[in-house]
């Protein structure tokens, strides 16, 4: 007996998990069907719209438009037939106008009879003057959905279920019969389940003006197999939409909606404050709709699957939605005739009408499905499944709504990408006002490519400077420039200078370029880095080298190099600029107008430090003929020298061997004019090879210190390992040891003085080898000046011969003019900044054919600017020589944001980017060639589209 208990136990035990494991699987089944549903309801609210889609739906549902019209009619949709711009405005109009009027008969079969328009001839005076006060003083109206769940214990039963298999056991004569018993513990609950539809005035839900749904209670008993609740023991949820728009958009039963096409926010039939408030409205109804059905879809899985009526309509059964982008071409062969392709008013009257029909036969359909225990014991009755019906038609109609006038704006993508012939990118847009400011420019103050040779006049270039994108596509950007020389004389000009260390300042002339880089960005190029990546790139030619700074304009005549570094044979820089956007002066002056005077006084402090933060320097020094400067050779004496170059930069970079011990000196001992005659003859001929001999002597004084070197670090090698104090501690090897460094350190410091030694042992003329006294200053300066006539006459035909210009005064021009002349408000000053991580890439010799390539961290960049500032020294002699074959290029940079894409913003906005980015580099061009009148810098034979004023 004990056993046939414990097996009824566990076979009671088994049946509950089976029951369990169902009920869950039900759950998950209603769970999915629910999240499905509003899945596909929410598939697209305000996303683009794919044309063949919408195509798609409009062919297979052409039969029936064409049966509602007329066979022989032949509507299309809209992209497929000649229209003009101004009927696309139509198209949206007709559009939302008939979703207007297809809503209103939805609402209708809901119980909202008051007429198309909310007071029709039908409406009691009540009713009307609500009406009035709805349109007249925006009465708030909404339509509320108030549902309300009960769910309490009823009581505990059990029953047996017996099993109708039996299993028989025989033995011998005796034979048995078992079978299986199940007790089964039921919980019932009692659900109830209560809600009520109407409309309301005012902002107090008690206001009841218009009930749709009376108050309905529906109940039945939800049985489980465990004594956890199914169901909450009370809940309330208020599902509403305001309803005003509707009312507003609806005068005399007609559907009134219209675009101000004159408002300066309709930029595009999609795009203005008619069509948004259209769709929010819309977006908010479809919400409810779709809440709506959400809430009977729920509790239409509660009751017992053999109550259950299938109301979702599918795909042949669907009720008809008028709204669809149709235009129908004219059939008139008059060229002048003004008939436009829209659907006539009568058109749209058969469609809803066919909607009307639909809707009733639908409802008719759905009440033949409801048996009679159906209509007497389902939870959800007739009634709430016309409700549900009608929310997911509401649905389709709200989506299609959205569809088709966002199909209109994919017709105008569409077009424009037809027209041009492909789909635009950023790129193809820098591409196109490089050619635009070509034209619109003067040829001396167009825009020039960054891309600058380093070079002497007439001469072979040393090597490139640009800027240029990291694409690797080798085009480089474009900069309004005003360009300057620096004369002979200091006269109106300020000489600049900068800091080798604290000790020593080095003044330089040459060229100076003040650069306006104008940028812009569309919203696909600001993620995260606000556009595509820029390389500040120096590349040196075989044989080649000079000297690059980077830095900033501290004030109007001191450059401060943070980064500097030697370019030089084949050598290639690539330096990554960082671009930092600061807000433009609008919003700067909008943002602090609310601030206290302190506060403004360190808004506007700090905001003039990002100001000067802007402005780029970037510096190249030649360094050959620098050397000839320095070494008192004639002037391109060190062209053809490669060898005694590439000397010479040894010995200044890693010896830092002091110029004073390798540049040329005159003997001026001679008073004879023919003596001094043929003594300059002479020396033009011997001054290089004079040179050449001294670093061939200082070489080989050099190889001779480190043979020495050598020869101590052997010797003292032997001795640790041949002498070994008997205690084994080497005390006496460390002694020597010692006393070789000491050795070796005399050796060094006593070197120079073996060149007098190599002279007598050479048996060198003073004829053939200069002196090792400092060459006379008067010989310096007037080769200096003879180097400055010659770079002076070769820039005398371009750039600005005015005084000076004060690079730190152009941000704050530049901030002022923009404050005053961008009306739009998108032009934010940018700060260029270098990046941590660079690229080298070198060759490991002259034959060399592939490139090594290696990344530069900060360390690395520390030791190439001491080594190029070494260099520096050198050949300014400590700051006492000035550098003139030197080009110093100032940037300034600002960038014209646009708020959307290319694309997006030429359709969405119905904005020309080109207008706009063209007085951005009107604004820009005026402020770097300091001019106040824009037509002095722009060709005559164009016209720009939005002229600045003069004198401004």
């Amino acid at each position: 007996m004990g056993k046939n208990n414990k097996g009824r136990q566990l076979r009671v035990q088994v049946s509950r998990n089976v029951v369990m494991i169902g009920v869950i699987v039900a759950m998950v089944v209603v769970i999915g069907l629910v999240s499905e549903t509003d899945g596909t309801r929410q598939r697209k609210a305000y996303g683009p719209m794919d044309i063949a889609e919408m195509e798609y739906k409009l062919e297979r549902s052409m039969d029936q438009i064409k049966r509602v019209l007329d066979t022989t009619r032949a509507p299309r949709f809209a992209g497929q037939v000649p229209h003009t711009y101004g009927d696309k405005y139509r198209l949206a109009q007709s559009l939302t106008n008939t979703a207007i009027a297809a809503t209103w008969n939805v609402l209708k079969q809901l119980g909202l009879q008051l007429g198309s328009d909310g007071a029709g001839a039908d409406a009691s005076v009540a009713d009307r003057e609500v009406v009035k006060q709805i349109r007249a003083h925006g009465r708030a109206v909404s339509m509320l959905l108030q549902v309300t769940e009960r769910c309490s214990f009823v009581k505990k039963t059990q029953r047996e279920e017996t099993n109708p298999t039996k299993v028989v056991t025989e033995s011998g004569l005796w034979s048995s019969t078992t079978k299986t018993v199940t007790t089964i513990t039921e919980y019932h609950w009692d659900f109830t389940f209560e809600y009520q539809l109407y409309l309301y005035h005012g902002s107090d839900p008690r206001n009841v003006w218009k009930t749709l749904q009376a108050p309905t209670t529906r109940r039945i008993e939800v049985i489980t197999y465990t004594d956890d609740m199914p169901h909450p023991a009370f809940s309330q949820v208020e599902h509403q939409v305001a309803l005003n728009w509707l009312f507003n958009k609806t005068i005399d039963r007609v559907p009134s909606f219209e675009i101000d096409r004159a408002h300066n926010d309709c930029h595009t039939p999609r795009r203005n404050q008619d069509m948004e408030s259209a769709l929010e409205f819309f977006g908010k109804l479809q919400q409810w709709a779709q809440q709506t059905e959400g809430v009977f879809s729920r509790l239409r899985l509660v009751q017992d699957s053999k109550l259950r009526v299938d109301w979702a309509p599918s795909d042949t059964n669907r009720v008809f939605v008028p709204v669809w982008p149709l235009f129908e071409a004219s059939t008139s062969n008059n060229e002048s005739s003004t008939s436009t392709p829209l659907l006539s008013s009568d058109d749209i009257g058969l469609l809803l009408a066919e909607q009307v029909r639909s809707i009733n036969a639908k409802l008719h359909d759905l009440a033949r499905s409801f048996t009679p225990k159906q209509k007497s014991e389902a939870l959800l009755g007739l009634e709430e499944a016309s409700i549900a019906v009608l929310a997911s038609h509401l649905q389709d109609i709200i989506l299609q709504l959205q569809d088709a006038v966002n199909s209109i704006e994919a017709m105008l993508t569409q077009q424009l990408i037809a027209a041009i012939g492909k789909e635009l990118r950023p790129e193809d847009f820098d591409e196109y006002m490089a050619y635009h400011n070509r034209k619109m420019f003067k040829t001396e103050f167009a825009p020039q490519p960054f891309s600058y040779a380093v070079r002497r006049p007439d001469h072979y270039p040393e090597g490139v400077l640009s800027i240029e994108p990291q694409d690797n596509s080798d085009r480089p950007v474009y900069t309004v420039v005003n360009k300057q020389s620096t004369p002979t004389n200091d006269g109106d000009r300020t000489v600049m200078k900068f800091a080798l260390n604290a000790a020593t300042n080095v003044e330089f002339g040459g060229d100076r370029y003040l650069h306006g880089w104008v940028m812009h960005q569309f919203s696909s190029q600001s993620s995260g880095h606000s556009m595509a990546v820029k390389n500040l790139v120096a590349r040196a030619r075989q044989f080649s080298c000079f000297v690059l700074m980077i830095g900033r304009i501290a004030s109007a005549d001191v450059f401060e190099p943070t980064h500097a570094m030697i370019v030089r044979n084949k050598d290639e820089f690539k330096i990554p600029l960082m671009l930092e956007q600061i807000p433009t002066p609008k919003e700067f002056a909008d943002v602090i107008a609310s601030l206290s005077p302190e506060q403004q006084r360190f808004a506007r402090a700090f905001r003039s430090m990002q100001l000067e933060s802007t402005l780029f320097g970037v510096c190249v020094v030649q360094i050959k003929p620098q050397l000839e400067l320095l070494l008192n050779l004639p002037s391109d004496s060190l062209t053809k020298e490669i060898e005694l170059t590439e000397d010479l930069l040894e010995l200044f970079i890693k010896y830092q061997i002091p110029s004073d011990l390798l540049s040329y000196a005159d003997d001026n001992s001679n008073d004879n004019n023919d003596a001094i005659n043929n003594t300059t003859t002479i020396s033009q001929q011997g001054k290089v090879d004079a040179v050449r001999e001294q670093v061939a002597a200082m070489k080989k004084m050099l190889s001779a210190a480190r043979e020495r070197e050598l020869k101590d670090r052997k010797a003292q090698r032997e001795y640790e390992v041949g002498r070994v104090d008997e205690d084994g501690s080497g005390a006496n090897a460390r002694m020597m040891h010692r006393m070789q460094k000491q050795a070796v350190a005399r050796g060094v410091m006593n070197s120079f003085h073996m060149l007098a030694d190599m002279r007598q042992e050479e048996s060198l003329s003073p004829d053939q080898l200069p002196s090792l006294t400092e060459p006379q200053q008067p010989q310096a300066q007037q080769q200096q000046q003879q180097q400055q006539q010659q770079q002076q006459q070769q820039t005398d035909g371009s750039g600005t011969n005015g005084r000076q210009l004060d690079y730190t005064k152009v941000p704050a021009l530049l901030d002022s003019r923009l404050l005053a002349l961008d009306t739009n408000n998108a032009v934010r000053p940018t700060i260029i900044k270098p990046s941590k991580q660079w690229t080298k890439t070198s060759y490991a010799s002259l034959l060399s054919k592939a490139a090594d390539m290696v990344t530069l961290d900060e360390d690395a960049q520390r030791t190439h600017r001491s080594e190029a500032f070494d260099l520096l020294d050198a050949l300014s002699r400590s700051g006492v020589l000035r550098l003139d074959y030197v080009a110093l290029h100032v940037v300034i940079a600002a960038t014209h944001n646009f708020d959307e894409t290319l694309i997006d913003t030429v359709i969405q906005q119905n904005v020309n980017p080109i207008e706009k980015v063209e007085r951005s580099m009107l604004i820009v061009g005026t402020t770097i060639h300091q001019s106040s009148d824009s037509s002095q810098l722009i060709s005559p034979t164009f016209t720009p589209s939005q002229p600045l004023p003069v004198d401004f």
